[in-house]
């Protein structure tokens, strides 16, 4: 384990690309780094090598939002058929996990929306919109609000998805 964890995070860009690609993968960033917290513990990991991959894990948050402000749902329903078909048809091992990623990266995707659309009559609450309407004149009540709205849901990621529809749902 030692020698794989070395391996990938080398130099700090390889260590930064891993931990994107975990939470690409696990989609959190959290589970990365308590992972890490784990491996520095342990002593299969160096705290510069952590450094690097907790970095990456923040990078991998940032991609998800932006592959969301890409609208990439209207799309959703053809990668994770996409993703079945390459698991379910796919006669090599790797065809087959390389199609259960897709399919898996779909999957979560329709996640996130399905949470966001659950969560959209509250930007109809005359107290939400309140809220927001002071969160946007008070920036230390807008922290304080995403960090309340990340720990209910334990994802940044869907905090930023119901954000991005909130305001799509106010532009329109």
């Amino acid at each position: 384990m030692k020698k794989i964890l070395e391996f990938l995070t080398r130099n700090p860009v390889m260590g930064a690309l891993a931990g994107a690609l975990v939470t690409a993968v696990l989609q959190s960033s959290s589970a990365t780094t308590v992972m890490v917290i784990g491996f520095v513990s342990a002593g299969l990991m160096s705290l510069p090598q952590a450094i690097s991959v907790i970095f990456g894990a923040n990078i991998g948050t940032t991609m998800t939002a932006q592959l969301m402000a890409f609208k990439i749902i209207n799309y959703i329903y053809p990668i994770i058929f996409i993703g079945f078909m390459l698991n379910f048809a796919g006669k090599k091992e790797k065809i087959k996990n390389i199609g259960m990623v897709i399919f898996s990266f779909g999957l979560l995707f329709e996640e996130i929306e399905i949470m966001g659309n659950v969560m959209k009559p509250l930007a109809g609450s005359a107290i939400f919109v309140d809220l927001m309407s002071k969160v946007s004149s008070i920036p230390v009540l807008g922290v304080l609000l995403g960090t309340v709205m990340t720990l209910v849901v334990q994802s940044s990621s869907a905090t930023i998805a119901v954000l991005q529809s909130f305001c799509f749902t106010a532009r329109t």
